[in-house]
């Protein structure tokens, strides 16, 4: 079987969905499927390369218009070469991608791996719609990382019948991180002493500094935190220095800490010493919450946001993995870290379940093999 998927971004460049692409590529290539990635490259990249027995084809990004990337001859490679492959793996939002596919031959398979909707993208998003109904018409297979995102998702409601429901998933880093292995946790904390740490208990948060993250809220909620713990905040973006200027108008320099972007043996050190994982989404622009199965994976108690449509609150089980609380409100977020820094046996037994939930439905192999069980009855059925 030859599959072929189409992205915006493929590794070495990072983000959630590149992340996704890569895990189910490279996975589909171990089980001996000839898998290509069509993307676009940022930077000075190889045009072609193999990563992981995975070929890899980059086009240059000419334009960037509402974040998305655009040339023609990536368009063209669409409609030139689909038809030497089994499976088309479309991840959305990808607007040129949707564009190129209606041109290619009907009775190719194609798949649309659902990611999110597109929001608060103003007149674009209005134009696109009759193109997105065209396309999940056409689809033979949708798939979404979560049920309640799906409901929730007006183009989505008119196909239903073809929606499948697979998780996103991470490698267990507890079984499998070669940082672990060759960083042991007293190593990672000499090499950053100057982190604040130490004596502490630490409420981590992790993303891009962007609106819909809410990490002004969390800056708010940390003045009625106690004393002796301490919010980390890894993540680069544009809201940085109006987060910076909250912390300081707020007088938590002492309290609130933006480190920026940080290296992988930084972070895996700082989820393994934190007490608890933050995550304070405000839209459904948080379609799923990746950062969320990082935090299950180490047992780490998540404190999230109830968004309405969304898949955080089906990641982060309220009362089981962690405490959710409603959108844009400091005190409640506050208030229920205070619950889980003053309950000992509360947050153990959330730690717990949170590496058990983990484990069952969110360790990659799990969620891989279910994609590939996919494209298999896809090639049988049509």
């Amino acid at each position: 079987m030859k599959i072929l998927h189409i992205g915006k971004y493929y590794h070495p460049e990072t983000g959630g969905i590149e992340s996704v692409t890569r895990d189910i590529s490279e996975y589909s290539a171990k089980k001996g499927y000839d898998v290509t990635v069509l993307c676009f490259a940022s930077g000075d990249l190889p045009k072609n390369e193999l990563i992981n027995d995975v070929s890899v084809i980059r086009h240059p990004v000419v334009l960037n218009i509402f974040s998305q990337p655009i040339n023609r001859s990536y368009f063209m490679w669409i409609i030139k070469f689909v038809r030497n492959f089994d499976v088309v793996h479309v991840h959305f939002p990808n607007i040129i991608a949707l564009f190129a596919l209606l041109f290619i031959p009907n009775a190719k398979k194609i798949i649309v791996h659902w990611h999110s909707d597109i929001i608060d993208k103003g007149i674009l998003g209005f134009l696109i719609t009759p193109i997105e109904n065209l396309i999940l018409r056409r689809c033979n297979l949708v798939i979404t990382t979560s049920m309640e995102y799906a409901s929730a998702s007006k183009p989505l409601r008119k196909f239903r019948s073809k929606i499948s429901v697979v998780p996103i998933g991470i490698k267990d880093p507890v079984n499998t991180s070669e940082i672990v292995k060759s960083y042991p946790v007293d190593k990672l904390l000499k090499k950053n002493s100057a982190l604040p740490i130490h004596h502490k208990k630490i409420i981590l948060a992790v993303g891009r500094l962007v609106n819909y993250k809410g990490f002004d809220v969390l800056i708010e909620a940390a003045s009625s935190l106690p004393t002796d713990c301490a919010i980390i905040i890894v993540g680069t973006g544009p809201q940085k220095t109006a987060l910076l200027d909250k912390i300081t108008k707020n007088k938590l320099e002492d309290k609130v800490f933006l480190l920026g972007t940080v290296d992988a043996e930084t972070l895996e050190l700082l989820y393994r010493v934190s007490y608890i994982f933050c995550l304070p989404s405000t839209t459904r622009a948080e379609a799923f919450g990746v950062v969320l199965l990082e935090a299950l994976s180490h047992g780490l108690p998540i404190v999230s946001t109830n968004i309405t449509g969304s898949g955080v609150g089906w990641v982060n089980q309220h009362s089981k993995t962690g405490l959710t609380v409603p959108v844009n409100q400091p005190r409640a977020l506050a208030d229920a870290i205070i619950k889980l820094l003053e309950n000992p046996s509360l947050h153990k037994k959330l730690g717990k379940h949170c590496r058990l939930r983990f484990i069952s439905t969110f360790e990659h192999n799990l969620c891989n093999q279910r994609i590939v069980k996919l494209y298999e009855k896809l090639m049988r059925q049509y």
